[in-house]
Formats: C-alpha cells, sequence, structure tokens
C-alpha cells in the first residue's frame, strides 16, 4: 500500500492545484470520442487562463447563487489560484484518480496500487458545475465536490469494489467497517484545489495554506 508503511501524521495533503507537480500522484482519463469537450487542465480560477490547447474547449462552470441561512442570496468567490478543471459531458469518463490505475486489492508485485491511508475524514475544496447535476449525485465516495469553493467534509468506510474498467460510476456506496482509503477518484464537471484527510473532524484547524483565497 502506497501509504501504509509510512507514518501518517494527523494531516495528509494528496492533491494541491498549487503544488510544483499536483498530478505527481494521480493519473487522468477523458472521453478520447470528444476531444473537444473532455480533459483535465489546470488554470487559474478567476481568469480561467491559461487556456487548454486545440482541440479543447473550455466551458466555464456559472456563476454561483446559492440561499444563504436568512434566505437572501448568497453569492460564491472565484480564486485568485489556480485550480484543476475537470471537464465532460460524458462524467463516467473523465476524471483523476489516486493512486494511478490502482484498485482496492494491493497485489504483490503493486504495493503502491492502494493508497492505505487510515484517516476516516476525507476534506475536498472545489466547485461543481452543476450542468450535469443528476448524473453528478451518484458520484462514489471520495468524488463529490462542492457548488463552490469550501472545504466539504465526509467520513466512509473503505470502497469493496475495484474501479470499474469502463469509467462507469457505483449504483451504491459500499457499506462495512472502516479500514483505510484504497484510492480516490474525482469525477467531471467540477474545478479541485485541493484534497486531504485528517484523523480528526472538520473542526480542525489546518495549515495556512490550505486557506481558500478569492479575487475580491
Amino acid at each position: 500500500m502506497l501509504f501504509s508503511s509510512a507514518v501518517q501524521p494527523s494531516i495528509v495533503s494528496l492533491f494541491s492545484s498549487t503544488g510544483s507537480d499536483p498530478l505527481f500522484l494521480f493519473n487522468s482519463s477523458s472521453d478520447q470520442s470528444l476531444p473537444s469537450d473532455s480533459f483535465v487542465h489546470l488554470l487559474h480560477d478567476k481568469q480561467s487562463e491559461p487556456l487548454p490547447p486545440d482541440p479543447h474547449s473550455l466551458l466555464r462552470p456559472p456563476e454561483i447563487n446559492e440561499k444563504g441561512e436568512d434566505g437572501s442570496e448568497s453569492y460564491g468567490y472565484e480564486l485568485d489560484q489556480t485550480v484543476l478543471h475537470i471537464q465532460s459531458p460524458t462524467i463516467g469518463t473523465t476524471y483523476i484518480q489516486c493512486p494511478p490505475n490502482g484498485g482496492t486489492v494491493a497485489l504483490p508485485d503493486r504495493p503502491d496500487a492502494v493508497l492505505g491511508i487510515k484517516h476516516p475524514w476525507m476534506h475536498l475544496q472545489g466547485e461543481r458545475d452543476d450542468q450535469d447535476d443528476d448524473e453528478s449525485e451518484s458520484k462514489e465516495p471520495a468524488a463529490s465536490p462542492s457548488s463552490s469553493f469550501a472545504a466539504v467534509r465526509r467520513q466512509w468506510g473503505s470502497s469493496s469494489h475495484p474501479p470499474h474498467p469502463t469509467g462507469a460510476i457505483p449504483a451504491a456506496i459500499p457499506t462495512g467497517k472502516y479500514s483505510h482509503v484504497s484510492y480516490v477518484r474525482v469525477y467531471a464537471n467540477c474545478r479541485l484545489r485541493r484534497i486531504w484527510f485528517a484523523d480528526s473532524p472538520a473542526h480542525q484547524k489546518v495549515p495556512w495554506e490550505f486557506e481558500l483565497y478569492s479575487s475580491d
């Protein structure tokens, strides 16, 4: 297992869009039949630049407009930071995954095929493009970003099923006693800032570099 033999601190950062090599521990997949619409690309959230190379055509997520706790209109913020843009009309085919080509079982010749992170709390900072909202609700654990840039906190047991070879999204979330995180897969359509694991709930203080900085 990728992390099982390492000392795991209270916070384990798996992905940061502002790092020197954000996808070092990940592989990416896209729909090869849709070369203009399906891709993974790093860009500045506010500016939506640099544009992806041809033939990719960038679609910007719609303006965030949500109801606040008092019923008033509440608007999200664009970040003055680099984010990972994951886009596709076919959600199940386009994603990033860690470990690359991993699954739920550590094979003798591939001990790094499973993450092995033992922390029960997973956090994501992301923004979802709601154009495919009905389908996006069926995402598996570790795959659902928020509708605005904020930390999303969930607790899951380990998956009992390996990733489907076609990228299909499981119909149900596996249940059972928690052991470890086998893999993380984040599907289109979203912009992703950070993924990390923690050994305590969401109110835990996080390092300053985990903070979100808007452009306003």
